[in-house]
């Protein structure tokens, strides 16, 4: 298991810059990973809403297959049934500005482009893109998920300083 300190410093490397959207402030993660099936991953995801109230959260692949939605009141929802009991955010994601996907015993279908979009009144601010490659697990390729580890550890250090 990686230490909370160690994912934070990975997680420097990562971040590669701050967009803005009406009061939603994202750090742009962007980078591609390898990461052995039935592995588990953290996919970083990290805002500052600036006030604003009704945002939503939606998890997505591509641009058409929907994995997971939340809102501030309503419990985060697994709209993609392959990932049922196997993906989750944190529960109060709204408040600590940390919306990272975290998928356990990955298969070789979660393979992808996953974005994390954050939505607050009409507007939608991209806030990752991170394409996913998911290997056999006999396989010798190394992991790229340094840099992820990298974002982890960084969202538990930053609630955004803008």
């Amino acid at each position: 298991m990686v230490s909370r300190g160690v994912i934070a410093a990975l997680s420097l490397l990562l971040i590669s810059g701050c967009s803005y959207c009406e009061g939603i402030y994202c750090k742009f993660i962007s980078d591609q990973l390898s990461v052995k099936s039935s592995a588990d991953v953290v996919l970083p995801c990290a805002f500052n809403s600036s006030g604003h109230s009704a945002i939503t959260l939606v998890w997505q692949i591509g641009t058409n297959r929907s994995v997971l939605r939340a809102s501030e009141t309503k419990e985060a929802k697994i709209l993609d049934e392959s990932f049922r009991g196997r993906a989750s955010v944190p529960r109060e994601w709204y408040q600590s500005g940390n919306a990272s996907l975290q998928i356990s015993r990955l298969q070789a279908t979660d393979a992808g482009t996953y974005n994390c979009i954050i939505r607050g009144e009409g507007l939608a601010e991209y806030c990752t893109k991170l394409k996913m490659e998911v290997i056999s697990a006999g396989h010798s390729q190394s992991y790229g998920l340094s840099s992820v580890w990298m974002s982890v550890l960084l969202l538990a250090w930053s609630r955004f300083s803008f």
